[in-house]
């Protein structure tokens, strides 16, 4: 069932995609906890994938959070092909106010500064990259 339709037409819904740590139900990893709605995510993701449209940039901005908050507050190991899909959906939008969201991504855990690439933080703007981020995310300037 074609699940991006709803969520293109119903902003309220999204929340059904939020990042939602469930412990594991295990003895072994009581520690731990899974995102009840990765999967989920993912299924949106793959949708997009082949019907992403103009609209849908609030949306893709909206699942690459929840992602990175899965990434970096989650008991995850490694980096999920969503986040990865993510990205490669949001920089295809060319927002340069979406670098700080590539640098959280890149930084969301030790995994992923390894496969989230520089270039989805300079896509958009190329050579002008460094000037913008000094004037508008100064706090991650000096890190770049």
């Amino acid at each position: 069932m074609a699940l991006l339709p709803v969520y293109r037409n119903e902003k309220i819904l999204w929340q059904q995609l939020a990042y939602s740590p469930v412990p594991f139900d295990s003895a072994n990893d009581s520690d731990r906890t899974y995102d009840a709605h990765a999967k989920a995510r993912y299924t949106l993701l793959i949708e997009l994938q082949y019907d992403l449209q103009t609209q849908d940039e609030a949306l893709v901005r909206y699942l690459f959070t929840q992602e990175i908050l899965n990434h970096q507050e989650g008991s995850i190991w490694g980096v999920s092909d969503a986040l990865v899909l993510n990205a490669y959906l949001l920089v295809s939008f060319k927002n340069p106010d979406d670098i700080p969201l590539f640098y959280d991504a890149k930084h969301s855990n030790f995994d992923a500064s390894f496969v989230i690439d520089n270039e989805f933080i300079f896509y958009a703007l190329k050579d002008k990259t460094a000037l913008f981020i000094k004037d508008n995310f100064p706090d991650i300037h000096d890190d770049l």
